[in-house]
């Protein structure tokens, strides 16, 4: 079975969803004791530096690598827009490195938005209206590939559009300001759990 960090990538799943602060996703993520302060900006600057130069030079893996741990750095910092930016990069780059890296990089990019979607301010919800970024990610990426992969297609054909259901609440939760999603949101994680389970167990080699 494929492993992420020693672990299935539904344990791997299990153990972000149970890393519901910037720090303890950062310490998951990163495999090392979180940053704040100015060394919080600094580790993100240079990852961040890091990534794009892979990404320029094609070496997917160290990219898709930075970028997931961009991702984690950046909740931290609490700036939206770049932990979108990143994020979404992730999934791109995951998408043109292997099966495996996709896997990761889509756990902990999902993982850390489904944190943050039922607290999302009005004017990030705007912006982010239905998440559709994200979906284009896959799309990119697996339209880019030099190689096609029968496993990650199917594999980011199935990810896709979970997206589309976390874009789903935020819409929601836009357009009905007293709508509480947390419930709604705790049903997707159980549903994309069990998603990643079934990939496992018939996609993955």
């Amino acid at each position: 079975m494929a492993t992420t960090k020693e672990m299935t990538h539904s344990a791997y799943f299990a153990a972000l969803k149970a890393a519901a602060e910037p720090a303890d996703m950062q310490e998951l993520v990163l495999g090392a004791a979180p940053v704040s302060g100015d060394a919080l900006n600094e580790a993100h600057e240079a990852t961040l530096a890091a990534a794009e130069e892979a990404g320029d030079n094609k070496d997917f893996t160290p990219a898709a690598e930075a970028f997931r741990k961009d991702a984690a750095l950046t909740w931290g910092l609490d700036d939206n827009r770049m932990i979108e930016n990143v994020s979404t990069q992730a999934l791109y780059y995951g998408t043109l490195t292997g099966f495996d890296v996709l896997m990761e990089n889509y756990a902990t990019v999902w993982a850390m938005w489904a944190h943050m979607l039922p607290k999302l301010k009005s004017r990030d919800r705007a912006r982010l209206q239905d998440f559709a970024r994200f979906r284009r990610s896959f799309e990119l990426g697996v339209r880019e590939r030099e190689e096609s992969d029968p496993q990650l297609n199917a594999a980011a054909g199935m990810l896709a559009p979970t997206f589309d259901k976390m874009g789903a609440l935020n819409v929601k939760a836009l357009n009905d300001k007293k709508a509480d999603i947390t419930a709604d949101t705790a049903a997707l994680w159980d549903e994309v759990a069990k998603l990643i389970g079934e990939i496992e167990a018939t996609v993955a080699r």
